[in-house]
């Protein structure tokens, strides 16, 4: 079973910054069961499973929530594996398209 997290409870898992430990890090949970479940759905790649490829892996400040962000076939677009290290359990995962996350420029004539 798989849960897509609203933008909303993605937000609650971040902080202002988010920390780069992805050569640091030591997974707490095995996620890939999880994502076996997301490419049953088509939301991840049967590559990325095969090979485990993971983009980057980013901690929150309070040390509570890790982003694990797994790539897609756009550059700018990542399924992103929220893991909750204090119950040391996937929680969901949320479709990151930065290109949404963008604020457009300010118009000023």
């Amino acid at each position: 079973m798989t849960t897509e997290l609203s933008f909303e409870e993605f937000m609650d898992t971040m902080s202002e910054e988010m920390i780069d430990v992805t050569e640091t890090t030591d997974a707490t949970v095995d996620i890939w069961p999880y994502v076996t479940h997301l490419v049953k759905q088509n939301i991840v790649a049967q590559s990325v499973l095969a090979n485990e490829e993971v983009e980057i892996v980013y901690m929150n400040e309070d040390e509570t929530f890790e982003h694990v962000l797994l790539p897609t076939d756009n550059e700018d677009v990542f399924i992103t594996i929220v893991v909750d290290l204090d119950e040391e359990m996937v929680i969901g995962h949320y479709r990151l398209d930065l290109t949404e996350q963008k604020q457009p420029e300010s118009a000023t004539d």
